[in-house]
């Protein structure tokens, strides 16, 4: 399962790169104040970890998908929202996208992937 992680996913991995380059380059000084461990990381990882799980579940069960694929495709749809929401915040005056926000999903996620393959 592992291996069909890392292996998988080249788009979405793409996606979030093309993210993380554009919310460093719209970085502001209210990003400088996010802390690690705030209440809005709490909520990165929270949501990544329920859409990790339920995207499993649905492409598992619903769908009949293997696990490998069921894990690719809860990891990708996960990355992508996550991502979007990051370059929504960067575009947005009134929203902040942090590189630690990223970093917050992509925990969720692997909590949700953990979680759900148990």
């Amino acid at each position: 399962m592992l291996l069909a992680f890392r292996k998988s996913n080249t788009a979405a991995g793409i996606l979030v790169l093309i993210c993380l380059l554009l919310v460093g380059s719209a970085h502001t000084a209210a990003g400088a104040n996010d802390k690690w461990l705030g209440e809005d990381k709490f909520r990165h990882i929270a949501l990544s970890a329920f859409i990790s799980v339920f995207s499993y579940k649905v492409s598992r069960f619903h769908f009949n998908f293997s696990e490998n694929k069921s894990v690719n495709c809860a990891v990708g749809v996960t990355l992508s929202l996550g991502s979007l929401k990051e370059l929504y915040d960067s575009k947005h005056p009134d929203q902040t996208a942090s590189f630690k926000d990223i970093a917050a999903d992509l925990l969720g996620i692997g909590l949700g992937i953990f979680i759900a393959t148990r």
